[in-house]
């Protein structure tokens, strides 16, 4: 019977989880991996009456992008973002230890956080976080 309850053990601690809260996540119940997929869209549209100035009516897909992103042997964190509106390509890739985590206001705002679909560059006039070395 120890035995029995020893393969019990065994096998729920290989079990996978799936969380819909925020996406689809799937993970381990030790948490120490999971992989979650994501996504963000932003749409304008805009209707106008017109009174003397022609204004155009239309729709504009601002933001398409998916995600995946997670986490692996427990402190290790990563996450790759691609847009597919405007130029496409990967937005957003990295691997990183959790137990460093730098901060920024800019890197800790999301764009599905954003109150506005357009905004200033936060970085005008300094070289990008991500560029080291180079000048404005």
């Amino acid at each position: 019977m120890a035995e029995y309850e020893k393969l019990k053990e065994q096998r729920k601690a290989s079990e996978v989880t799936m969380n819909t809260d925020d996406g689809f996540k799937f993970s381990n119940s030790d948490g120490s991996a999971s992989i979650q997929f994501g996504t963000l869209q932003q749409f304008d549209l805009a209707d106008y009456d017109e009174d003397k100035a022609k204004l155009s009516n239309g729709t504009d897909l601002r933001r398409s992008r998916v995600s995946i992103a997670g986490n692996f042997l427990t402190d290790w964190q990563y996450r790759v973002e691609y847009e597919f509106v405007g130029t496409a390509g990967i937005t957003d890739a990295y691997v990183a230890y959790a137990k460093f985590k730098p901060w920024s206001a800019a890197t800790r705002e999301r764009p599905d956080s954003w109150c506005f679909i357009r905004r200033a560059p936060v970085r005008t006039g300094s070289p990008s976080m991500r560029a080291c070395g180079s000048t404005p």
